[in-house]
C-alpha cells in the first residue's frame, strides 16, 4: 500500500456505485435550452421530462458566445429547481462533440 500521509490512516473501502442518470443541457446561442431532444425557453419544464426527477447528474454545455452571466443564471435556475448535481462541460479547440450520442442521455429522458 502506497504511503500518501506520514500519518497510518485506515481508509474505508468503498463499493463501486451504479453510474448517475446524465442529461446533457445545452445552451443555445438565442438563450434557449434543449434536453431529452426538446427545446425550452426556460427551465421549468426539465423536471418532468427526467425519469429520476431532480437526482439526475446534469452537463451544462453553453455555446461560446453567451455572456457569462447567462451561465449563471442557468446553474442558480437549476439549484432553484433542485437539481444539485451539476457539472459543467467544455470542448478543446479541436473537439466538435464533448460526448458520443449514447453517453449525451443515460437513462434520464422519459422519451429515452
Amino acid at each position: 500500500m502506497p504511503v500518501l500521509f506520514d500519518i497510518p490512516i485506515a481508509l474505508p473501502e468503498v463499493k463501486p456505485q451504479p453510474p448517475a442518470a446524465t442529461v446533457l443541457l445545452g445552451i443555445g446561442k438565442d438563450g434557449h435550452f434543449s434536453a431529452c431532444g426538446q427545446t425550452m425557453r426556460n427551465l421549468n419544464a426539465l423536471p418532468s421530462m427526467l425519469e429520476k426527477g431532480n437526482e439526475t447528474r446534469i452537463m451544462l454545455s453553453a455555446d461560446r458566445s453567451l455572456d457569462y452571466k447567462m451561465v449563471l443564471s442557468a446553474l442558480e435556475g437549476l439549484r432553484e429547481l433542485g437539481f444539485l448535481k451539476v457539472g459543467l462541460v467544455a470542448a478543446d479547440a479541436d473537439q466538435e462533440a464533448v460526448f458520443s450520442p449514447e453517453v449525451r442521455q443515460i437513462k434520464a429522458c422519459r422519451n429515452g
